[in-house]
């Protein structure tokens, strides 16, 4: 891809512009987990804490620590054999929380560090894309890197969302495959950055399946406009032929390693069925814009009270940042690259948004393989984010050509502003008591337990048994990922108030039948009533 702008005169000093950039957004971003010495932690008490505990099952997984030798049965949904399929196996971000842990961090403490390692590698992924990618200027880099940063934060709420790593590193293959002119990688260079195009995919794949998907079909989309325009697809058809045996070497070596993966996914598809299409689920216009009820801006709209409904949920990108991104974008329209991220972008935002009640997701759903296992298609807005970044490095890099640097940094200053948002922060010594005070109940002579939340607004029920079996080497009855074993229907009646004995009742016969399904005594398992952390009292910001 021919690269036109002209680059800014660097000085030396610059160099360190990316490196106290990046400290600062990491400081700024989780400065409750820093300046508490650790105390507090990121993630919240459910869905982050799910997360948790598959990287630590994976963790304990690679030491081969009793109760967790074989990796699709983690010590939830006892006896099931295949659990570890109803979610992200978290395996490609593994090694970055398995660092911390070997060096003798404990699980909380690791993720903690998981999280500021995470944060750094999304912040200079997306620098060297723009850097060595598209080849714009340190300042310029360096404003895309932290608006990648930033946003990368925005979705740390569902830790399997947060790494973008490996998505920005295809994206700098592709650049670096398909360049053209001064500075084009020779023939051998081109098949390491295949092999890095690819490995990168497998490394998604492996972590989080959404992340993988979306931005899969957004490289899909990619190649299809690549093909449409006569200049692109010269130079693409005849890349692909010139390394076309290392394609076929790379791919084929890809697809191996994905499917043991795939075929445990398939496993659960044919015992639960793929998921029902639900048009509440899909973005909406507005979702690509709208951060949500946080949004400085637009808000508003999307809180209790506003006239937008609270499904989908929103991750856009702000309304600043997208106009900044677009305005980026369409004054540099005549780069090839721009043109076919643009356009690409373009399309997969009008097959993944609902228009009077209709989408074009429909047809994705029934059609790509897959699909079928998307709970939630409104997250499709992150596939937003690569075009965001780099239009957002181009506005800048256009203001510093024409010597404005006043509007580069109003820019970098607009988007960073709009888009920096506090996330609620849970204190993890309590948490680390919370478990230690349910663990100390189960008796090690049963074969498992059972967690019961007493309590008017319960919750956090089978998270707190994940980690009641991480702490006791037990494994639980309890589970939740984002499907269910069949027949398994104790997840309806695990949380009641002390006084209903109907849905008290309703529980024991779910018990038993999950038990005999298995061939196991109710003798054997241990039925631990506690009163269990409710959801008012477990919001952001902090719990001390």
């Amino acid at each position: 891809m021919r690269h036109t702008i002209k680059p800014v005169r660097q000085a030396a000093w610059l160099t360190f512009m990316p490196w106290l950039a990046c400290l600062a957004g990491l400081l700024a971003q989780f400065r409750h987990i820093i300046f508490s010495g650790f105390g507090q932690t990121h993630g919240g008490v459910g869905d982050g804490r799910l997360v948790h505990f598959t990287l630590e099952h994976g963790y304990r997984w690679f030491r081969q620590i009793p109760l967790h030798e074989d990796f699709w049965r983690p010590p939830i949904f006892y006896p099931y054999p295949n659990a570890s399929a109803f979610t992200d196996t978290m395996l490609g971000f593994a090694p970055l929380y398995w660092l911390p842990r070997l060096l003798g961090a404990a699980p909380d403490t690791a993720l903690q560090w998981w999280m500021l390692i995470v944060y750094g590698l999304n912040f200079f992924a997306a620098y060297v894309l723009l850097r060595k990618g598209a080849r714009l200027s340190v300042p310029a880099s360096t404003a895309g890197a932290l608006l990648m940063g930033i946003i990368s934060v925005a979705w740390s709420s569902h830790l399997q969302l947060f790494p973008f790593f490996y998505v920005t590193l295809a994206l700098l293959a592709l650049f670096r495959i398909f360049h053209e002119g001064e500075g084009a990688p020779g023939t051998a260079a081109r098949r390491v950055w295949i092999g890095v195009f690819c490995a990168s995919g497998v490394s998604q794949v492996w972590a989080a399946v959404y992340a993988f998907f979306f931005f899969g079909l957004l490289t899909a989309i990619a190649v299809v406009v690549a093909f449409a325009r006569s200049k692109t697809r010269r130079m693409f058809v005849q890349r692909v032929r010139c390394d076309a045996g290392a394609w076929i070497l790379v791919v084929g070596l890809s697809t191996a390693a994905v499917v043991p993966l795939l075929s445990r996914y398939n496993m659960t598809a044919e015992e639960t069925g793929y998921r029902n299409y639900n048009p509440l689920y899909v973005a909406r216009p507005y979702s690509w814009i709208i951060m949500g009820p946080r949004d400085r801006l637009l808000g508003w709209l999307q809180k209790d009270d506003g006239p937008l409904p609270e499904r989908p949920r929103s991750h856009g990108i702000g309304l600043l940042t997208f106009c900044v991104a677009a305005a980026g974008l369409i004054a540099h329209r005549r780069r090839a690259s721009v043109q076919v991220i643009g356009i690409a972008t373009l399309g997969m935002m009008l097959l993944s948004t609902t228009y009077w009640g209709y989408s074009p997701w429909r047809l994705i759903h029934e059609l790509v393989p897959g699909a079928g296992g998307i709970r939630a298609p409104y997250r499709a807005t992150m596939s937003l984010i690569p075009a965001a970044v780099l239009g957002v490095g181009l506005a800048c890099e256009g203001a510093l050509r024409r010597r404005r640097y006043w509007l580069a940094l109003l820019l970098v200053f607009v988007c960073v502003a709009e888009r920096f948002q506090t996330r609620g922060t849970i204190d993890k010594y309590f948490l680390r008591e919370h478990v230690a005070a349910i663990a100390e109940r189960v008796v090690p002579e049963y074969r498992a337990f059972l967690l019961v939340g007493t309590g008017t607004d319960a919750a956090w029920v089978n998270e707190d048994a994940a980690w009641v079996a991480m702490a006791t080497g037990r494994p639980a009855i309890n589970g939740r990922y984002g499907n269910f074993p069949e027949s398994y229907e104790i997840r309806h009646y695990d949380r009641f108030d002390k006084d209903d004995d109907e849905t008290r009742r309703k529980l024991e016969t779910a018990l038993e039948e999950w038990l005999d399904h298995w061939g196991i005594a109710r003798s054997e398992v241990q039925w631990i009533e506690y009163e269990a952390l409710s959801r008012a009292g477990t919001r952001p910001h902090r719990m001390r």
